[in-house]
């Protein structure tokens, strides 16, 4: 890493809220209920979902924006926001394409292994990776078992939620990390 000073404290903030087109998630068609939004953006995006064990929607996570064929993601924010909701218990992924077709790529099959792997032992366990099309999606769970294009269903609830942001800690700031054998101490 580049030499600087690295906040080692942050919290979690949230500054706006999120509509989403459900008030429960426990299936893939509910997730694409609640990420319908996603589909209105000319570029791709990508959100996380989090639900409590029971699917309750608690907050989403992530908002990474790319272009109009592929969004970078990381995938170490999205664990560090999704691990500081109170009562996180899983995560569902969810990315439009803006080109209509609700189908998944090969990358986007690739990215639902790297979420797997990087999600466990984390106490939150990832539900999979969602395509959102125009009114249809796909979607790829941990096992790599893919829904094709479906119809995504009409919403019949709505509930706002927030988006979650890590912010720096006001206050006495962490040690500052310059280097890597700092990092590790």
């Amino acid at each position: 890493a580049p030499k600087g000073e690295y906040h080692t404290r942050t919290i979690v903030g949230s500054s706006v809220e999120r509509e989403l087109g459900t008030d429960k998630i426990t299936t893939a068609a509910q997730a694409a209920q609640a990420t319908r939004y996603l589909y209105k953006s000319a570029v791709e995006r990508l959100d996380g979902i989090v639900t409590d064990a029971k699917g309750k929607p608690l907050g989403v996570v992530g908002g990474f924006k790319g272009a109009t064929n592929y969004s970078s993601v990381s995938i170490g924010t999205l664990i560090g926001e999704a691990v500081r909701i109170p009562g996180a218990a899983r995560i569902w992924f969810s990315h439009n394409h803006p080109s209509g077709l609700a189908e998944l790529s090969t990358a986007d099959r690739r990215l639902n292994s790297d979420f797997t792997d990087a999600f466990r032992g984390s106490g939150i366990e990832p539900m999979g990776l969602l395509a959102i099309g125009r009114g249809k999606y796909a979607h790829v769970d941990p096992g790599n078992q893919e829904v094709g294009s479906q119809d995504i269903p009409a919403s019949t609830t709505k509930t706002s939620v927030p988006v979650i942001e890590r912010e720096l800690s006001e206050g006495k700031e962490g040690p500052s990390i310059t280097d890597i054998a700092h990092a590790k101490a």
